[in-house]
């Protein structure tokens, strides 16, 4: 695998220029503490760095895999980013890369060319075009079992192709407005797409015809996750309501209020029970699946929450704005625990590297950071401070040029508990102080009269 300062993969794709001319190949920033200029890219990520690829396109989405990260580019490259910060050109569409979905060793791609596109990661090339739609393909997603890949389009239809025999494809046409999104049941039985007429619509996979349609939202469905389970679907709307439906009965389970603007992204944790949304009214906002409530609101950011990602054990979770700013949240305190303020555009994906070491964004300013993240460090130089009655986690260090937020009363952090008593610091109020004050006074009084 190729490093950023060879050249890459020049024989196979001649419009790659050389290093010194081609604004893949950029010198990489290392934005860092003056100790560490001079390092390359691996001791940079070793000693906690931020590093900065800059790609010379607009990052378009992102995407975690166990092979690295995957970025798609405004200009139609998708580039895998390695743990060891070497990348390497997967390939091409004609224009920009929209959406993309991994499964395995297959990674689907979709564009604004109107194609999306297989491949193997294994071998990196190429396995099929498939080219029905004739309109950007705006979601995509393979099946957990790897028989089928769906596709959402702004034509308003939903393609289904087998992956068994990629010549079986299906054009499922029932919505009347935009697919924004799709998923696929664990189970392979049912596919599912939100879509900008307001529904979200049940397919049946094995005999490619729409099942059941469910309506309650007003406004256009924007995103559309599956419970870990399997039990149920979440969608959130522009309408500023969450709903969530049972897959068993497909109706519905409830509806979460509580977000002032549209939603713009969700993500489900890894037990089933813990939904955590990000919306243009620039809060994140965490809801209990198991009591349809809200538990509590992440305040923060300055500008529309763009991007959420949360690390594989569940402790923190990771957001992007579209000021470009990314932030850590402790998921045990609700609490913020770092800041970076590097891109200059909008954060398009935040991701966390399978061997949990880094945290990397990316952003429609062309560059990708990547921030070393060390689990086995991080839970090391994890401490407990008592805040009153209160304990709060904090990170001794989170090395790079993130901003490390220093332990602060309670009443000054940086969310809003909704469940009356979480969040009390265990101290006395204003009036307990007073009539504390006034006892004391009183005793030195009677005190002095005595002697």
């Amino acid at each position: 695998m190729a490093d950023l300062r060879e050249p890459l993969l020049e024989a196979q794709y001649p419009e790659l220029e050389s290093p010194s001319k081609n604004p893949l190949f950029r010198k990489i920033e290392v934005k860092a503490d003056p100790s560490t200029e001079g390092l390359d890219v691996l001791q940079s990520l070793r000693s906690g760095a931020v590093t900065a690829l800059d790609l010379g396109a607009p990052v378009s989405c992102l995407v975690s895999c166990s092979y690295g990260v995957i970025a798609g580019l405004g200009n139609g490259r998708i580039l895998l980013i390695d743990n060891d910060a070497c990348v390497q050109l997967i390939g091409s569409h004609k224009d920009e890369v929209l959406c993309m979905h991994v499964c395995g060793n297959f990674l689907a791609t979709g564009s604004s060319d109107n194609s999306k596109k297989l491949w193997n990661l294994d071998a990196m090339h190429e396995v099929a075009t498939l080219s029905n739609h004739i309109r950007e393909i705006s979601a995509i997603q393979i099946s957990a079992m790897g028989s089928w890949i769906i596709s959402g389009s702004r034509d308003n239809t939903v393609e289904s192709w087998s992956l068994l025999d990629l010549e079986v494809c299906h054009s499922l046409k029932r919505h009347t407005g935009w697919v924004n999104c799709v998923a696929i049941t664990k189970d392979e039985k049912y596919a599912l797409s939100g879509s900008s007429d307001g529904t979200l619509r049940i397919w049946d996979m094995e005999t490619q015809v729409e099942t059941t349609v469910l309506t309650g939202h007003t406004d256009w469905v924007r995103c559309l996750v599956l419970t870990p389970d399997g039990q149920r679907a979440v969608t959130g709307s522009q309408d500023r309501t969450i709903k969530v439906w049972s897959l068993q009965t497909f109706e519905l389970d409830g509806s979460l209020s509580g977000h002032e603007d549209i939603i713009l992204c969700m993500l489900i944790s890894s037990d089933s029970e813990r939904l955590i949304s990000g919306s243009r009214d620039r809060t994140i906002k965490i809801w209990s699946l198991l009591d349809m409530a809200e538990v509590a609101t992440l305040t923060g950011h300055n500008e529309e929450v763009t991007c959420l990602a949360i690390t594989p054990e569940g402790l923190y979770l990771i957001s992007g704005a579209k000021d470009g700013e990314v932030k850590v949240w402790s998921l045990e305190t609700l609490g913020e625990v770092a800041n970076s303020r590097h891109h200059q555009l909008a954060v398009t994906g935040v991701a966390v590297t399978a061997d949990w070491k880094h945290i990397v964004s990316a952003s429609k300013d062309g560059t990708v950071r990547v921030l070393g993240f060390d689990q086995a460090k991080e839970e090391a130089a994890l401490r407990k401070l008592s805040v009153g009655s209160v304990e709060l986690a904090q990170l001794d260090k989170i090395s790079g040029s993130m901003e490390l937020i220093q332990s602060q009363p309670l009443l000054s952090a940086p969310f809003q508990l909704k469940e009356t008593g979480k969040g009390d610091t265990g101290g006395c109020s204003p009036m307990c102080c007073l009539v504390t004050c006034l006892l004391i006074l009183l005793l030195v009084l009677v005190a002095i009269l005595l002697d």
